[in-house]
């Protein structure tokens, strides 16, 4: 307790953190980012998050980029469902697998986004330039997705 900083201590004290939870993951998470690791225990305290689901935190918080770390501070309770939820529906599949469904995942995502995107950008007041630029990555788009349905299809047939 003595180590931990004060608003740390605090919150050992009350018993809204763990002592464990705060010593290995709050404690070290501070040492970095102090802002960031008072917002997280803030956002903790009174969830009652196991010590595991603290280290869960802790290691996506490390191993994230700026934009994941901020979901994980802004809400850390669902990060954690969504996170739990996303290895519980590929639990059977092994990593390249489980890649290759949140990559396909993705692409549906981004088709479904152009699909709203592009008539607006291809309205009847676009520029010739746009036009031009857009229609030549739809050309290299079309390639990359005849490619990709090859694929697809070649190893479906193998499968049945």
């Amino acid at each position: 307790m003595e180590a931990l900083p004060d608003w740390v201590a605090d919150e050992v004290a009350s018993g809204r953190i763990g002592a464990h939870a705060a010593a290995n993951f709050l404690v070290p998470l501070t040492r970095g980012n102090g802002e960031s690791g008072r917002a997280l225990a803030e956002k903790v305290r009174g969830l009652g998050l196991t010590n595991r689901q603290m280290g869960e935190l802790y290691a996506s918080y490390r191993s994230a980029g700026a934009e994941t770390r901020r979901k994980i501070v802004e809400d850390p309770s669902l990060f954690l469902r969504v996170k739990s939820a996303a290895s519980h529906g590929d639990a059977e599949l092994g990593e390249k697998e489980a890649r290759c469904v949140k990559n396909l995942g993705l692409v549906g995502n981004v088709s479904l986004s152009l699909a709203r995107g592009l008539p607006e950008v291809l309205g009847c007041d676009a520029g010739m330039l746009p036009r031009e630029r857009l229609l030549a990555a739809w050309r290299r788009c079309r390639e990359h997705f005849e490619v990709l349905k090859k694929t697809a299809e070649g190893l479906t047939r193998e499968a049945t």
